[in-house]
Order: structure tokens, then C-alpha cells, then sequence
């Protein structure tokens, strides 16, 4: 606060804002209102302390200090309460030249202003007021009106009255002002709100006084509903964000947890090629009744386990070699609802409910059976005292904000969707937000891997579809799967067994392409022994080599798909010409089902999947030899 003296004035000025300036106009003011008199000096200072917002005035008789305001007014309300007492004042003694003071100030505010006795009449109005309720009368038509006849009666009924009253009498809890919200319909302005406000006042020789003064929070109030609407939205907005990144992060983390276990099964199938391999040929090798064919057997069974880790490993990867073929998902369950009775056992009722018209799908026929005997599986360890499983399907059409709920890199369209419920003892939203990182389970470790549900979604995730799932602690859990639906119609035959290659020996030349040591000398001694002539490649540069260099004719390219370097498919695309004629076998433990399913130019290309079975790697060596194929070209 600043204190300036100029010819006898003393104004108190609240250094910037607007109500800085307009305290230096109000003391101006009154210093020329009286010519620098002492009374001039205390009216300057009490309006500019009052305009400053300090809420004090000074009682010109008392010189006490006399609390105004309560609550944050406006400045002309402010004006409206220090002139009023002001005038009163000067009155009292003779100085009316103020009237014309508090008139201009009272009506340069912006809002109504009304000033009530204590018999609930009018002794004052401004301007605003009446060009605002009453336009049709004039200011002095108003003056000496009751409470009651002033505004159509309205300001008379409660809860305003009973507010104006406790003013003059003095209310209980010693409140000086009350505020009371309402909306009113004015001549030209239309439907308002209005918030009144009611305050003691007291003049010195009158004694009290009630200032009721008037807002038009119209505008305030529809900017505070846009604004909580807008703080709604964004809640809404900022929830859904973080949700969609939440989901995108678990993606991620799912995504590259895949691409671990990926690698980590393309090694491990390397190692039980070998395992597997060797064991095989060392079997053969031995007499039956040999004491170490228990130990080959112990050694086959173990890494015939581990090889189905491998393919759950692939799967939640989504490196798994699918063969898609269109169908009917209510066949499908159809055929596996005596599978799914006798795994659940008779303590849990089974309900399967196909949808109508739902339309066929373009998946893995195996893999879609698996994935829902995991997931009835899982339904059933969630239940150890029985319950009910529920299996449904339906057609779905997902919208761009539906398919980005389920997931965010899901794509809007028709879908087919399995639901699997169950009344099981539920999950945690902790537990739930794991389930489908590979190895994760609540399990007792002798009862599960972990893998079971990591390999289902990384199944539909591959056939291009999603899986979520809603849980809680003992209320149960719901898996839906969607796979999107296809226009073909779903007339494919149902999968059949295909019949046991039988082995069989040859004479012909086969390159093998194969970084792992280990591999090649399996794949030398099972084929060697069966009269082929093998030439082995640790790479695929060693293979164009041999290719160039090599006199005779190579009959079948054996190579891997994914080595160091030069992978399979560039392999055969970069042969030699004069090599072109050579039938082509691929195999890998790593890889997705493009690379399976197509070769280079493609053509349908032969695959042996990884960790090889001795029996397998023969008869399909000589299926390709055999058969009337594309060669590499």
C-alpha cells in the first residue's frame, strides 16, 4: 500500500490492479467535494482503503475500526457501503453536497443496488436496478416502496425475507449477510440467474440499515457447467488414455517377453534336435532288450516334453507354423465337447451355447481346439470344488472405439467371439493385469507351466484377433476370444490325420544349410545312414559355395530358415543357376507362418519344423524327392 499527501489529502492507494486506480479516482473525488478540509483527508482515506479491498472503514466519531465486509464484493459494492455511511455522516451535519457523490458513484456500478430501514422500505435504489427489474418507472416511483411491493412481491417471500429480518434483529449466529441463488425472469434480459445478496450496514444516526445488492451469474453459471463438463470429459478422456496405454505397455511388455521366448525356443528346439536325434539313432543302433534302451526311452520322453514347452513357447510368441483353414466355430465345439466333458470331470457342469449365424473363421483348426482346451483347463483349476463353465459363441461387429477398448492395435470389423466363463474363485486385478506373460501362475508348480494361457494369446493374436479377460476374487472370470470373420463360406473338409510317412532310404545328394553344429552331424548320420550322399554348410555363404564348386548334382536343398547373415529364403533366391532344379525342404525352430507358408517366389514350400524327429526328417526328405513339386527357382 502506497500513502501519498497532496494539498491536504491523504489517499491510500493498493499498488496495481484496477482497483489501485480506481481508489486514487474516488479520493479525488472527495478531496474536491470539500476543499481540503480535515474532513476531505478522512473521507479520501476511508474510500481508498475501501476501494483497495482492506474491507475497514473508519467511524468518523468512534475512530474504531469497524468490520464491512465478509466476503469478497465487488468494488462498486464496496463504494456503494462507504459512501452510504459517508452520506449519512455529512448529513447529520449539513454537508449534503455529498448526495451528489454517492449518486454517481451508487449508479456507476454494474450492479443493482437497494438499501432497506429497518421497516423493510426502500430508502435508496441505483440506476442499474431499476433499468433492470423495473424499466417501465421511474427511480423516484421506487423510493419508499415495501420490501414487498418492490419487485412483483418476489424479494418479499422466503427464504429472503426471513434473511432480511435476522439482519435488523440481529441473527443467532451473529452473521452479517446472507446469499440466496435464484432464477428470475426479467423484463429484458429473459430467464437470469441472479444471486442476491443481503448486508447490515449500519448508519450512525440512523442506526441499521440492509444493502441488497444483485449479480447476474447467468454466464458464471453456464461457464462453470461447461467447465465441469469439460473436467467430466477429460476425466473420461484422461481415464480412457490411460487405460489404451496401459493396455499398449502390457502389449509391449507381452510383445517383447514373445520375442524372448521366441528366441529362447528357436535355441532350445536346436538343443532337442540333438537330444532327440541322437537318442533316436543311438537306439537304433543297440539291441532291444539292451540295458541302456530305458535310458534312450527316459532321454526321448524328457525332450518330448520339452518340446511341447518349445511349441507353447512359440505360440505365445506367435512364431508357431499355423495351417489356417476356414471354420465353423460351433463345429469345432461341437467335436470337442466329449474332450472338454472328461478333462473338466463330473463335478463341473458344462453349458455350450453356439451362436446363430456367426459366420466362419480362417484359423488354425489344432490350435483353435487347444486354445480352448486351456482355457476350459484353466476354467477347471479355477474351480476345485466344481461349478459351472460356460462356452458361447457369437457374431460380433466392432466399431473403431470398441476394437481399441479390447486392444489398441485391434482393427474394426466383423468377428466371431468366444466367451469361456466360469463361477471359479477369480483373480485380482494384480494377477489379472500377469496372465498372459508366459511362466506367470498361481498354480502349485506340479500342476501347471505357465504357459497354457501365455500360448492361446499368442494363437489369436497371430490369427489376427484378441483376447481379454475380467476377473475378480471369488466372483468368477470371462475369456473372450475374437478371430475375425471371413466372407469364404466355412465348406472345407474337417481335418483329417494325415497318414505315418513311412521312412525310406535313397541315393541321392542333399546340401544341408545348418549354423548349429549339433544339427548338421544328426541330420548327417540320419541321412547318411540311409545312403544319401550329405554335403554340410555352416551358413548359408558356405552353401552358395558348395553350389558353385560342387561337380555333381544336388538333389534336395535341406536349409534353415533363420541363420547369421544370409537367412534360408535369401538362400535359395541368390542359388546359381544351374542349381534352380533342386526340390527345397525348410526347417526351423524359429519363424513365423509367411516364411512357412510361402517361399520366394510364392510358391507352397515344404517345412519340417524344429526339434527333428529322426523318423520325420526321412520320410519327409523322400516325400519332397518323391513328389511332383516347383523346384527352386
Amino acid at each position: 500500500m502506497a500513502v501519498a499527501v497532496c494539498g491536504g489529502l491523504l489517499a491510500f492507494e493498493v499498488v496495481g490492479g484496477a482497483e489501485a486506480g480506481l481508489s486514487c479516482v474516488v479520493a479525488v473525488l472527495a478531496a474536491r467535494a470539500v476543499d481540503g478540509s480535515p474532513l476531505s483527508t478522512l473521507v479520501a482515506a476511508t474510500l481508498a482503503t475501501l476501494c483497495a479491498g482492506a474491507g475497514l472503514f473508519l467511524d468518523a466519531t468512534q475512530l474504531s475500526l469497524v468490520g464491512v465486509l465478509e466476503t469478497s464484493l465487488s468494488v462498486g459494492v464496496v463504494w456503494a457501503v462507504a459512501v452510504w455511511l459517508l452520506l449519512g455522516w455529512k448529513a447529520s451535519v449539513g454537508q449534503l453536497p455529498y448526495a451528489q457523490l454517492y449518486a454517481e458513484i451508487v449508479d456507476s456500478s454494474r450492479s443493482p443496488l437497494v438499501v432497506l430501514n429497518s421497516e423493510l422500505r426502500v430508502m435508496s435504489l441505483n440506476r442499474t436496478y431499476v433499468e433492470m427489474f423495473r424499466p417501465n418507472l421511474r427511480r423516484d416511483e421506487l423510493l419508499g416502496l415495501a420490501l414487498s411491493e418492490l419487485d412483483g412481491g418476489r424479494w418479499a417471500q422466503e427464504p429472503l425475507l426471513s434473511m432480511v429480518k435476522a439482519l435488523f434483529v440481529g441473527h443467532e449466529d451473529g452473521r452479517l449477510a446472507f446469499d440466496w441463488e435464484v432464477e428470475q425472469e426479467l423484463p429484458r434480459l429473459g430467464l437470469r440467474t441472479l444471486n442476491i445478496n443481503a448486508r447490515r450496514v449500519s448508519q450512525l444516526d440512523e442506526g441499521v440499515c440492509v444493502l441488497v445488492t444483485v449479480e447476474d451469474v447467468t454466464e458464471r453459471k453456464a461457464s462453470l457447467r461447461e467447465l465441469k463438463r469439460s473436467h467430466s470429459n477429460l476425466r473420461r478422456t484422461t481415464a480412457k488414455l490411460e487405460a489404451t496405454q496401459e493396455r499398449l505397455a502390457q502389449a509391449e511388455r507381452l510383445e517383447a517377453i514373445g520375442r524372448l521366448a521366441g528366441g529362447v525356443a528357436h535355441d532350445f528346439n536346436n538343443m532337442l534336435s540333438a537330444i532327440l536325434g541322437f537318442s533316436d539313432l543311438a537306439a537304433h543302433k543297440l539291441p532291444p532288450d539292451h540295458p541302456v534302451q530305458s535310458f534312450l526311452k527316459t532321454i526321448r520322453e524328457a525332450g518330448e516334453q520339452s518340446a511341447v514347452l518349445t511349441r507353447q513357447l512359440l505360440a505365445f510368441g506367435r512364431k508357431s507354423i499355423l495351417t489356417p483353414k476356414v471354420l465353423d466355430l460351433n463345429a469345432v465345439l461341437a467335436s470337442a465337447s466329449a474332450l472338454l466333458g472328461r478333462l473338466i470331470g463330473e463335478d463341473i457342469d458344462l453349458e455350450i451355447y453356439p451362436g446363430v449365424g456367426i459366420g466362419p473363421v480362417f484359423v488354425d483348426p489344432v490350435q483353435t481346439e487347444q486354445a480352448i482346451v486351456n482355457l476350459a483347463i484353466n476354467a477347471r483349476d479355477a474351480m476345485p470344488t466344481g461349478g459351472k463353465l460356460r462356452i458361447a459363441t457369437a457374431g460380433v461387429h466392432l466399431s473403431q472405439a470398441g476394437a481399441e477398448a479390447i486392444e489398441a492395435e485391434l482393427k474394426p470389423g466383423d468377428y466371431v467371439l468366444i466367451s469361456v466363463s466360469d463361477t471359479g474363485t477369480g483373480m485380482s486385478a494384480d494377477t489379472l493385469s500377469h496372465i498372459f506373460e508366459p511362466f506367470f501362475t498361481t498354480k502349485d508348480p506340479a500342476k501347471g507351466t505357465g504357459l497354457g494361457l501365455a500360448s492361446v494369446h499368442g494363437f489369436v493374436k497371430q490369427s489376427g484377433g484378441a483376447i481379454c479377460a475380467e476377473s475378480r476374487l471369488g466372483g468368477g472370470s470371462l475369456f473372450k476370444l475374437y478371430l475375425p470373420r471371413v466372407s469364404l463360406p466355412a465348406g472345407a473338409p474337417a481335418p483329417v490325420a494325415e497318414p505315418m510317412r513311412q521312412p525310406g532310404a535313397g541315393n541321392e545328394t542333399i546340401l544341408v544349410v545348418e549354423d548349429e553344429a549339433v544339427v548338421r552331424g544328426v541330420m548327417l548320420e540320419a541321412l547318411g545312414s540311409q545312403g544319401y550322399t550329405v554335403l554340410l554348410a555352416a551358413n548359408a555363404r558356405e552353401g552358395l559355395a558348395i553350389c558353385e564348386d560342387y561337380a555333381g548334382t544336388i538333389d534336395l536343398i535341406l536349409t534353415d530358415v533363420v541363420m547369421p547373415g544370409m537367412g534360408g529364403k535369401e538362400f535359395i533366391a541368390n542359388l546359381p543357376t544351374k542349381r534352380k532344379g533342386a526340390r527345397v525342404l525348410y526347417t526351423s525352430g524359429y519363424t513365423d507362418s509367411r516364411i512357412m507358408s510361402h517361399g520366394v517366389d510364392g510358391e507352397q514350400v515344404m517345412f519340417l519344423p524344429k526339434p527333428i524327429d529322426i523318423a520325420d526328417l526321412r520320410s519327409m526328405v523322400r516325400e519332397v524327392l518323391d513328389a511332383t513339386l516347383t523346384p527352386a527357382s
